[in-house]
């Protein structure tokens, strides 16, 4: 898999570019292999999360979100 079908989709959306030095491809290669060792499929691109997903603040509301969900 090339390094910048890797690279581009996990960067930041304001900040995506080709990978212009060997040093930050190297960068990258540890996150690949990291995605790998974690029995993640590195093609697809980690799932960001939204802010609605956050921890609830207390005990009250982790009740009301689990028996909502559930």
């Amino acid at each position: 898999m090339p390094v910048n079908e890797f690279a581009i989709p996990r960067m930041e959306p304001s900040k995506q570019r080709p990978i212009g030095s060997l040093e930050e491809a190297r960068d990258w290669e540890r996150l690949f292999i990291g995605e790998i060792k974690a029995g993640r499929d590195p093609r697809r691109p980690r799932v960001q999360r939204k802010p609605g997903d956050a921890a609830p603040a207390d005990v009250a509301a982790f009740w009301t979100r689990m028996w909502t969900v559930a």
